[in-house]
């Protein structure tokens, strides 16, 4: 997309107006690209994974950015196909609506300032759904936004009087090793208040996901706070509200993570976890069916013996047989097996003598009776 704007250049100049009537209202992440655009006007080519990096934010909280304020009629923004095409910083004066796409341009020509390069990006973002308990945890990217949500000046100070609000931002920040932002001061504000998680159920989520971090060795950037954000979620999901519930919570989890790689090892899956619809069966077969991991193992090994392929319909019908049965240990496992054996002995005994039978029938029934009689 290509942004233009008639607003000089050489220095970064900031509309009173700006500052008086729009910044206050805006959401502090908002106002930080609004000043960025700014800044870039007068240089040269940069694409939206660049801005978003610059800003540390992903590219639909860019885009969520660049849409508040063509709201607001300070930027003219022309979309195609679902692609920003061209973007026209306005002066904040200047408000013109126009019908079907949004654009707000100057009447005056322009020069062209700085091109932006940029993937179609949906103008929609999914909701965040329940996952069914155990919920999986998932690594957040770039690509992937959580609903946006802005706490007012006057709100969160109304929230800071609470101590163990006041108190949980503090330890946060610790673990985080930085000032909170506006948007992390958004996402543990609505923790908190709209989901009713308590401080030290937030400080432990804090700690948890900062050590699974660090155990990753992942990098302390936009993506950690993502992160906290998505467990909280899943946890208010399966109704983990209390310091004991989340800690019970994450452990499901690590007992969920575990088994995973272990059905992966067992049915030879090398290079790759397993997918959605195998995570599926798994838990299906953990958490409705009650099925101990030793025998959802053997299944597996089973599978693999009889199929000499990964076959989860199969697995899972193995394991729903033995559901059936009540088998819940690899001794009643050994014991249905033999009596398997032994009822299938009787039975081909059973159709071996009805063949017998059948054949001594049908020699009698060649015979001639009446030669028989004879003699």
């Amino acid at each position: 997309m290509r942004l233009n704007s008639s607003l000089p250049t050489g220095f970064t100049s900031v509309s009173h107006i700006f500052i008086d009537e729009y910044m206050a209202a805006a959401n502090g992440e908002f106002v930080k690209t609004y000043l960025l655009l700014l800044r870039l006007q007068e240089e040269g080519e940069i694409t939206l994974a660049e801005l978003a990096d610059r800003l540390e934010q992903t590219e639909k909280d860019v885009l969520r950015a660049l849409r508040y304020w063509a709201r607001e009629g300070l930027l003219g923004m022309e979309e195609k196909d679902g692609e920003i095409t061209r973007l026209q910083l306005q002066t904040p004066s200047s408000r013109r609506e126009t019908q079907g796409t949004l654009f707000l341009s100057q009447p005056a020509p322009v020069e062209e300032a700085i091109s932006f390069v940029q993937e179609a990006v949906p103008a929609a973002m999914p909701e965040t759904t329940a996952a069914p308990a155990p919920v999986q945890e998932t690594a957040v990217n770039k690509e992937e936004a959580l609903p946006s949500r802005s706490y007012s000046g006057a709100k969160l100070l109304a929230l800071k009087e609470q101590p163990d609000f006041e108190q949980m931002l503090f330890v946060v920040e610790r673990y985080l090793g930085r000032p909170l932002t506006d948007r992390d001061l958004d996402v543990f504000a609505y923790l908190y208040d709209e989901l009713h998680f308590p401080g030290e159920v937030l400080e432990y989520l804090a700690e948890y996901c900062v050590e699974k971090w660090e155990r990753e060795e992942k990098k302390k950037d936009y993506r950690l706070v993502r992160y906290m954000e998505k467990t909280a979620l899943n946890w208010h999901a399966a109704g983990a509200l209390t310091l004991p519930q989340a800690k019970k919570q994450t452990q499901l989890f690590a007992d969920s993570h575990a088994m995973s790689h272990e059905v992966a090892r067992e049915l030879g899956l090398r290079g790759r976890g397993l997918s959605p619809e195998e995570e599926g069966y798994l838990s299906l077969w953990q958490n409705e069916l009650n099925m101990p991991r030793e025998l959802v193992l053997e299944a597996c090994r089973r599978t693999i013996r009889s199929k000499k392929e990964v076959d989860f319909r199969y697995t899972d019908g193995i394991i729903k047989s033995w559901a059936k049965e009540d088998i819940r240990s690899l001794e009643q496992v050994k014991a249905a097996d033999e009596r398997h054996q032994n009822e299938g002995g009787k039975k081909q005994e059973k159709k071996a003598s009805a063949k017998a039978g059948t054949d001594y029938r049908s020699v009698l029934s060649r015979l001639d009776y009446a030669e028989l009689l004879k003699k």
